[in-house]
């Protein structure tokens, strides 16, 4: 039997969620972007789509760039 893997490995969102936290804002970016359903699943986009809420508010345009990919990709899916 052969199985499809994915393009990327699952991000280990647990590693994550403190880079939401960080002061380097390509930290926050890339720490929002792992929340993305696609990478991440449904489970821990659900889970964690508070977090992704409060990302479309960084000061960061960059970060709410990431966190408006997110939500987008979630609305496609």
């Amino acid at each position: 039997m052969v199985t499809k893997r994915s393009r990327w490995a699952a991000p280990d969102v647990e590693n994550l969620l403190p880079n939401l936290q960080s002061a380097d804002e390509e930290a926050r970016g890339r720490a929002v972007r792992g929340l993305c359903p696609c990478h991440a699943g449904w489970e821990a986009f659900e889970g964690h789509v508070s977090d992704v809420l409060r990302m479309l508010r960084d000061p960061s345009r960059v970060v709410r760039a990431h966190a408006l990919h997110v939500f987008e990709d979630a609305t496609r899916m």
